[in-house]
């Protein structure tokens, strides 16, 4: 089978599983953030001082990247999905490749498109970005445990080392995988060339390349003055952070294995007949092994659990999977299996709960947008993409919902979330965003009553939309004082 062919087969896929979710503003809170910090951006300010998070700047240059093409929604950011996820499982095409026909690689590959489905990876979830250079990276290890020349496996571990900071600078959880990716180039290396100095000189470059995006942010950073601001986002506040709610974890891990169930029982299956395996490709057992210890190890990391941090397994699992698909028939059984069951836990109705979404994020923006002459806005639980569509600017640079209100987060931020809330409150919004329930585990209770006793004293809510996908609604809240003649009901 030829690469074009492939090309278009994975691009017409990848196109009709994920455009049904394009144009929608709120499809998750954290791409929809993302796409806030990305518009800030823009507008001059810097992030983790003027708009704060802890994901690297990397994921966020991506966002403002596309932001110009977006306008009111994440569509920029979201083809931009489209191409990286159809980009990796090009590269899933190609490694599979090294163990079955072309034509059944193309099995695994579209595996992948449809798994991203199940993990919440149907947007522009930061592994749907920084799981095309890690594959890269995984690809390029590959080629340079085939290479007998200890030059050429340089050459390839310089390219697979700078894929890696990359990733590291998209999510930093892929410091996991990229070990053991440099554990790997040195036994190739070593195995080629026993010279200890020539060993030595490409490790230590190799290293540097995978550190040099991080040492360059830091260093801009730093001339800046920001250094502290950008080192206690990225490096400190992570270990800060509280522990998700027990029954709350448990459910999550609970999801994350019974979805995951089959392809991770075809990838263990998989695995140990790679015991097997005999030359020419013998050599990939071994990296097939580090590299789903090194990913498994990435998503254990942080400790809490969401979907979504079960993405970065897809790409070695299904390359681990790889030759099981190599017989016509049998593939062809295991690929319906493995597609069908992943299409029971995609999001549901994706055309509807678009059209809501747009329809209540179009309301509200209209709604709120005459009276943010008179304060600023503030979204304590809801869509922050209502930052961009109304053109306001956050009362916080907390203007993610769960810093001030997830209890997770109240010794993680380097402030105090009262003293922060009451600033905000202080500034007197004209627009209060809230919900008639949380999606998150807990609110911070000395935050969330402050909201409450506020909310009571001085606004008027005036309306409410549904959700997209109908989890919950969005409630505007009016200053009192700006509302002549209060709704009885809303």
């Amino acid at each position: 089978m030829r690469w074009w062919l492939a090309a278009m087969l994975l691009l017409v896929v990848a196109t009709a599983l994920r455009a049904p979710f394009f144009f929608n503003p709120d499809y998750h809170v954290d791409e929809e953030f993302y796409a806030l910090v990305a518009d800030r951006m823009w507008h001059g300010a810097l992030p983790y001082v003027d708009i704060w998070d802890r994901k690297p700047i990397g994921l966020f240059l991506i966002y403002a990247a596309t932001r110009p093409f977006s306008g009111a929604t994440l569509i920029g950011a979201q083809i931009a999905g489209l191409l990286s996820a159809w980009a990796t499982a090009m590269l899933i095409w190609i490694m599979a490749r090294r163990h079955i026909a072309p034509a059944l690689a193309l099995l695994p590959a579209t595996l992948y498109l449809f798994w991203l489905g199940v993990f919440g990876g149907f947007n522009a979830q930061s592994p749907v970005f920084y799981n095309l250079p890690m594959t890269l990276a995984a690809l390029l290890c590959l080629r340079a445990g085939d290479a007998s020349d200890p030059r050429k496996v340089d050459r390839l571990g310089y390219a697979a080392m700078l894929l890696v900071g990359l990733a590291i600078q998209i999510k930093y959880t892929a410091v996991a995988e990229g070990l053991f990716f440099g554990l790997w180039l040195i036994w190739q290396r070593f195995s080629r060339d026993r010279s200890v100095r020539d060993l030595a000189v490409s490790a230590i470059l190799w290293a540097f390349l995978a550190l040099m995006p991080t040492l360059l942010a830091s260093l801009a950073y730093a001339s800046l003055g920001h250094w502290q601001a950008f080192a206690e986002a990225n490096f400190t506040s992570i270990f800060l952070r509280g522990r998700l709610e027990p029954n709350f974890l448990t459910q999550l891990e609970a999801f994350i294995a019974l979805a995951g169930l089959p392809l991770f029982a075809v990838a263990l299956a998989a695995l140990v007949g790679h015991v097997g395996v005999q030359r020419p490709r013998h050599r990939d057992r071994w990296f097939v092994f580090g590299w789903v210890v090194s990913a498994l190890l990435g998503f254990m990391a942080i400790g809490n659990f969401y979907d979504h941090y079960a993405l970065p397994l897809l790409p070695v699992l299904l390359f681990a999977s790889a030759r099981l698909f190599g017989a016509p028939a049998p593939g062809a059984v295991l690929f319906l299996i493995l597609a069908g069951w992943a299409s029971l836990w995609w999001p549901p109705k994706p055309t509807s709960s678009n059209d809501r979404s747009r329809a209540s994020i179009s309301h509200l923006t209209e709604e709120a947008k005459p009276y943010l002459r008179y304060g600023p806005l503030f979204v304590w639980d809801g869509p922050s993409i209502l930052y961009v569509t109304t053109n306001a600017t956050p009362p916080t640079r907390f203007a993610y919902p769960d810093h001030l209100s997830n209890i997770v987060e109240k010794d993680a931020l380097g402030v105090d979330p009262r003293a922060e809330m009451a600033r905000i409150l202080a500034q007197r919004p004209a627009v209060i965003i809230s919900a008639s329930r949380k999606i998150i585990p807990r609110y911070n209770p000395v935050t969330s009553a402050m909201i409450r006793r506020a909310l009571a004293r001085d606004y008027v809510a005036i309306d409410r939309r549904t959700e997209g996908w109908g989890y919950r609604d969005y409630i505007l809240n009016i200053r009192r004082d700006l509302v002549r003649d209060p709704p009885a009901r809303f």
